[in-house]
This record gives structure tokens, sequence and C-alpha cells, in this order.
């Protein structure tokens, strides 16, 4: 790791938590002979999710280093991002590639064809990571007006399911190139969970203000009389504050890229 710029320091402290470590296994309650633990780190190690992603962002800047392929999105970055008119100007667009999303110990590649995928797919197993084929799943978008047909993309020999939807961070895509899963997916999860946690939050306002159903008091009295707004209104600043954290972020930042993402 010292050639992504880790310094010696840090990698010396690292070994020592690891170098000579030993682990038993309880079998019917009895323990069994210590035996060295040459990969891996310790269970529940605080050091693990930082270790990961410092390793796993390494190995895939070395392995995409050279490489062109990947999702050209050209954005917009000086407007106010409700100023659509700004945002759509034709002037001082910058473009870049985008080819992995992370998340936790997860990562989607993205390209603009088989021959391209499978060529990001030869560059990440080369490093000797174990990458589940039952656990890997391939998509293939048709461009508008074109023939679908199931891509064949294969790891260490073996073929990669293809995929109708994929859901990644809570978003459905699909591989006709309609929104309507997406869609689908939002409107029925949204409503059901905020008439949950709207009834929920209701319930507790009622028990803190000792009001019994017999009062049959209105939610909207129930609001008033505790001074605060519903807990739908309470999401939806959260959620426009979120957009207002991605807009602050600086230019350079895959999620401001992609909240500002332009069509054409």
């Amino acid at each position: 790791m010292e050639k992504f710029g880790c310094p010696r320091k840090f990698i010396t402290i690292v070994c020592q938590f690891h170098d000579g470590m030993t682990a038993k296994v309880i079998d019917n309650g009895e323990p069994s002979n210590a035996f060295p633990v040459t990969n891996g780190v310790k269970q529940s190690c605080f050091l693990a999710p930082t270790l990961f992603s410092m390793t796993f962002s390494a190995m895939l800047s070395d392995a995409f280093k050279d490489c062109e392929p990947g999702i050209n999105i050209r954005y917009r970055s000086d407007g106010k991002l409700f100023n659509l008119r700004r945002l759509k100007a034709i002037t001082k667009v910058k473009e870049t590639v985008i080819r992995d999303f992370l998340f936790a110990d997860d990562c989607a590649l993205n390209v603009n064809g088989e021959d391209e995928m499978q060529m990001q797919m030869d560059r990440l197993s080369s490093f000797g990571l174990t990458i589940s084929t039952k656990k890997t799943e391939v998509m293939f978008q048709p461009a508008p007006g074109n023939q679908y047909h199931k891509p064949q993309i294969q790891v260490n020999g073996q073929t990669v399911q293809a995929a109708q939807t994929f859901t990644y961070l809570g978003s459905a895509l699909s591989n006709c190139v309609t929104i309507d899963a997406e869609l689908n997916n939002r409107t029925d999860v949204l409503a059901q969970h905020e008439r949950q946690i709207k009834h929920f939050h209701m319930r507790c306002l009622r028990k803190l203000l000792r009001i019994r159903w017999e009062d049959k008091v209105p939610d909207t009295e129930v609001l008033k009389r505790a001074g605060i707004p519903s807990i739908i209104t309470k999401i939806r600043k959260a959620q426009v504050r979120w957009a207002g954290h991605v807009t602050r972020m600086s230019d350079d930042r895959i999620p401001k890229k992609v909240l500002l993402w332009r069509t054409r």
C-alpha cells in the first residue's frame, strides 16, 4: 500500500496489530489448538472498514489508471440548483467519466458496451480478489430504438447472471430504459413509510399531550398544541438540506456531478 501514498509509519502500526495473529475455533464447547491467521483482519477490528476502503480504492485506482471506458457525463456547477435556465446553458459545461460507484463493500462498474464491461471485469479480477458470481449481476440498457440482447460477461470462466432490474442505494434501474420501475418503487415505498411514520409520530404526540381518542381531536390540532410541524414536513426539509449539502460540495465530488448531470 505504500506505493499508493500510505506513510510507512502507518503501515508499520497496522502490521503490528496483525503480525503473529492466531485464532481458535470452538466446537461443542471445546476450543481447538491455536492456528496462525495469514490473511484478513481481526474480528470486530475498528480498523477493518478503513483498511478495506483504502485498499479497495487503491486497487480500483491502479486497475483503471490507464483505462478510458466509462460513462461520460456533462454537467455545469456554477449555477444554482433550482435555476434550470442557467444549468441548461451550453456554456461552461464540464465533462467527466464515471467508471464505478462504491457503497460499503459493493462496487458497481459502469461502461458503454459489453466489450468494455468484460475488460473492466478482467482488470478488477486480476488483483486476486474472490468475486462471487452468485452475488454479481450485469444489466444491459440498450439505446432507444435498439434491440435488447442478453449480455455475456464472464468472471474467471463463469458467466455472470443478467438482471432485468438493478437496485443501487434505493434507486431501481431497468433494462428497458424507462423510469417506470423507479417511480413504482419510490412511490409505493415512500407512501407506505410515510403513513407508518406519520401514524407513529401522532400516536407519540397524543400520549405526551394526554389526548385520548375519545376526545376526537384532529391531527392538525394535535400539531398546533405541540407547536411543531408534521413529521412529513420535517422529512421534506431534510431532503432539501441534503440537496443543499451536495451542491456545496467541491466540483470534483461524484455526488455533485451526478446531481447536476445534463442530458444533452
